[in-house]
């Protein structure tokens, strides 16, 4: 009977001993979940709750109208969305040691804040079907859904700085800021500078709001939204003011001399959007300030411009277009009417600053 005992306690140490270390080796805690969430281990579903753990390998699965945020060992945060499906592919960190971590989303929405810089032979990665995204220290908003039957991907910034490879892509990687967004369809038809930025008011409304996610960009039948308008729609900001109704093309310089900008004097009633015809290249010379808002090439309105009435991402870019051409980032906006989506929406496009027959 003694030894029966002793063997019982024995394997019963021994099984505690083995639970602890299998927690010990955990990648991250679930601290937050809304309705139906589970995970995938081991070939075995089972439903996660507050306070379990998730480890390597685990593929977290989200339902509809469900929710989950988990605490990662490297002080990382990932919220996961509705219908979501994200693979810990790989977590590997131990303080003093290199760090690798890769997450997959498969499919869904993620939003990753990634608080501990990564040091320089740290490998951080935030992937999707066709995205590969490298990051240091920053947070990360992606989508992973299906256009037309096509695995399509999308990827903003909200902070920080990061590198982005996109399967398909000419130009090699795209260098993404705080504020800036691309779509994989995009990316590969356009290459680097096809991402577009949203304004900083936009920007920061998004960041004060950590249950919120990056919009799809494009829709069931490949359509892109004006992803400026949904966001602030989502985020109870009032739209951006028109310039007196409509406009198009402002931007650090007027691209090929050819970039337009529309707007009439009335902010009362709306009228269609009109676009003449693009104005011949003329030769180059240098603009003053004060000829910009009545050069020729912006068309289609009588007199000055009003500053007020400018859209917010278009006016910080004029008021920083030095700094910007410096930069090397420069920009052109125009209004575009998407067939069976009612109003006509603005987009901005980023072009070479040596196209640009001005200097502005």
């Amino acid at each position: 009977m003694i030894k029966i005992n002793a063997f019982i306690t024995t394997l019963f140490f021994a099984i505690l001993s083995l639970t602890s270390a299998y927690c010990a080796d955990h990648s991250g805690t679930v601290m937050l979940l809304r309705g139906d969430v589970k995970v995938l281990r081991s070939k075995k579903e089972s439903p996660l709750t507050k306070g379990s753990f998730v480890h390597q390998g685990d593929i977290i699965k989200t339902g509809n109208k469900s929710f989950v945020k988990i605490s990662m060992n490297d002080e990382t945060m990932l919220s996961l969305g509705p219908l979501s499906r994200l693979v810990i592919q790989e977590f590997k960190y131990k303080k003093g040691s290199l760090r690798k971590t890769i997450y997959n989303l498969v499919e869904g929405k993620m939003r990753s804040l990634i608080r501990k810089k990564a040091k320089e032979k740290d490998i951080i990665q935030v992937n999707s079907d066709v995205i590969s995204i490298a990051v240091r220290g920053t947070e990360i908003l992606s989508n992973s859904y299906l256009v037309k039957g096509n695995a399509t991907n999308d990827v903003m910034l909200l902070s920080g700085k990061a590198q982005g490879h996109v399967v398909g892509m000419k130009g090699g990687m795209l260098d993404l800021e705080a504020g800036q967004a691309f779509n994989s369809s995009s990316a590969v038809m356009e290459g680097p500078g096809s991402a577009i930025k949203i304004s900083t008011e936009t920007l920061k409304a998004l960041k004060k709001n950590p249950n919120k996610f990056l919009p799809n960009m494009q829709d069931a039948l490949g359509q892109y939204i004006n992803l400026e308008n949904v966001l602030r729609k989502g985020l109870s900001l009032a739209p951006l003011a028109a310039i007196g109704g409509a406009a198009i093309g402002l931007a650090s310089g007027l691209v090929k001399g050819a970039a337009r900008l529309m707007a009439e004097e009335s902010d009362k009633k709306e009228e269609k959007l009109k676009v003449k015809p693009m104005a011949k290249k003329n030769e180059k010379k240098k603009l003053l300030a004060k000829d910009i808002l009545n050069h020729k090439n912006i068309m289609g309105h009588k007199g000055k411009v009003k500053w007020a009435k400018l859209p917010q991402d278009i006016l910080e870019a004029y008021l920083n277009r030095k700094k910007m051409r410096k930069d090397g980032a420069c920009y052109y906006w125009f209004y575009k009417k998407i067939p069976g989506y009612g109003d006509t929406e603005r987009f901005r496009r980023e072009r070479d600053c040596v196209d640009y027959d001005y200097d502005l």
